[in-house]
């Protein structure tokens, strides 16, 4: 049970940057049009209502990460998204409308990975494999790692919780 749940959790965030992407550019293509559509008063309280949320993810940030450059900020729904680049690992942080902080998810590859949970993966059945990519992905007090491994036949993905790997993906090569 607790296995599926972290492989269902951990597929959907896997999505999660995909459909942010989407949303994105489709946020962006009928802004104009639903601003024309809403009354002022609306649109203005809409606005104020994204800068303090704004604000409160912002000063976040700036608490989170002390060595950050090119912070992104995207607009989603009834989200706010950023990407920051903090000692040359990308950070994606998914807020609440309010601003309060929901979840982390840091991409880097095997040298920034933890030894730990290098260790973890390797001492399993995976040790000749190559890590390729690590997700390491913290939402409220869970934190869990997607590992990406190569090896000459095929591509996996695992995922590291609580000291157990599980096999998430597999994928042959042709």
């Amino acid at each position: 049970m607790k296995k599926t749940k972290i492989i269902l959790i951990a597929g959907l965030l896997i999505i999660a940057p995909f459909a942010f992407t989407r949303a994105q550019s489709f946020h962006a293509d009928s802004a104009p049009v639903l601003a024309s559509k809403l009354q002022p008063g609306k649109v203005r309280s809409m606005l104020d209502m994204q800068n303090k949320a704004g604000f409160k993810a912002m000063k976040d940030i700036s608490a989170r990460f002390t060595n950050t450059s090119d912070v992104k900020w995207f607009v989603v729904n009834n989200a706010i998204f950023a990407t920051v680049i903090d000692d040359g690992i990308k950070n994606s942080i998914l807020y609440d409308k309010r601003g309060h902080w929901v979840r982390t998810i840091r991409n880097y590859d095997e040298s920034k990975m933890p030894a730990d949970i290098r260790e973890t993966v390797k001492r399993s059945k995976y040790f000749d494999d190559s890590i390729t990519q690590v997700f390491e992905i913290q939402e409220g007090n869970i934190l869990f790692y997607l590992v990406s491994l190569e090896d000459k036949k095929t591509f996996k993905q695992v995922v590291v919780y609580d000291g157990e790997v599980t096999l998430f993906k597999a994928f042959s090569k042709q």
